[in-house]
């Protein structure tokens, strides 16, 4: 997806994260019509999820969907490694050019 902002430059965006209870989900439970959403979101990014799965559920929820779920656990460790200039396997969001 391209966004111009005036005054500024046009963004190329082709990564979505997503925070998951109280973003796409309430009480870890994710509506039917934020499924359909994150599906058609998916035609024009990647898209992560990342969650604490304080309910215990997330993936389960997630199972079907066009995205990735991180565990915050593996979000946080991603981050010691690369820290720690430790090899990782989630993708590399140091280049993010827009944060909301």
């Amino acid at each position: 997806m391209k966004i111009d902002i005036p005054g500024y430059k046009i963004l190329s965006l082709d990564y979505l994260v997503l925070d998951y209870n109280g973003t796409i989900a309430a009480d870890g439970v994710v509506p039917d019509d934020m499924k359909e959403r994150l599906r058609a979101l998916a035609d024009r990014f990647r898209i992560y999820v990342v969650t604490a799965d304080t309910h215990g559920n997330a993936r389960s929820e997630c199972e079907g969907l066009p995205i990735a779920v991180m565990d915050a656990e593996g979000v946080y460790g991603a981050a010691y490694r690369i820290i720690s200039n430790q090899p990782y396997d989630l993708p590399d969001f140091s280049s993010a050019v827009l944060m909301i």
